[in-house]
């Protein structure tokens, strides 16, 4: 009965031999084979004429191995298996540039101005003050009195106006007396008016002049004093 069972065990380990070629093999390596080469051509009989018998691409794989090499070391060193395409490597990518910086231009200072010295003013000239004529001795002159009330300002008509003493003139109804070809120098005067307090002075006749002359009238108290 042992021996029956034995021989049926056998029988399906042969079959499961020839259907699946590949379970005899050791996944680990065929899984470093697809994933080196690929899964296109590669199969178990890549390295096994017929499992468990290596061919010469599996041997050669296995010496690499046994050499202290990993499976996918090993593959790599031997090279793909006869049939099958060798990929081509991915290409490494180009790092791009890495991108310098445009240096931002230095902003030239503007030019400092210098400021142009306008003309130097011309100082105006300070005009001279007119000279006061010198009497001219001898020379004659007209000299006009004007004769008016101190109070209202109106002209005082019938004045008497007398020169060092000398001749007199009497006022018109503008309050004028002039005397003429007086001689040039200091001189008195004198003018009267009757109700008027009298108005003396002295005058310097340089050159045609003109004296204004204000009388004041006399008041009831300056009256009784003259008296």
């Amino acid at each position: 009965m042992n021996t029956k069972k034995i021989s049926i065990g056998l029988l399906f380990l042969i079959v499961a031999l020839v259907i699946v070629p590949g379970a005899s093999a050791n996944s680990g390596y065929f899984s470093a084979l697809t994933g080196v080469y690929g899964s296109v051509g590669t199969s178990c009989s890549s390295c096994h004429t017929s499992p468990p018998s290596l061919n010469s691409y599996g041997s050669a794989c296995l010496a690499q191995i046994n050499q202290g090499s990993s499976p996918t070391a090993a593959l790599n060193a031997i090279g793909a298996p006869s049939g099958v395409p060798t990929p081509t490597p991915a290409p490494t990518a180009t790092p791009a540039p890495t991108p310098r910086p445009t240096p931002i231009p230095t902003a030239t200072p503007a030019p400092t101005p210098i400021a142009t010295p306008g003309p130097t003013p011309v100082p105006t000239a300070t005009p001279a003050p007119t000279p006061t004529p010198a009497p001219v001795e001898g020379q004659k002159v007209q000299v006009t009195f004007k004769v008016t009330d101190s109070a209202t300002g109106k002209p005082i008509e019938g004045a008497s106006v007398s020169m060092d003493n000398g001749k007199r003139i009497v006022t018109d109804d503008h309050g004028i007396a002039i005397f003429k070809n007086v001689v040039t120098g200091n001189h008195k005067y004198s003018v009267t008016k009757e109700k008027y307090l009298r108005a003396t002075g002295r005058i310097n006749v340089i050159s045609k002049t003109t004296v204004n002359v204000k009388l004041k009238k006399i008041s009831r108290d300056e009256h009784h004093d003259e008296d």
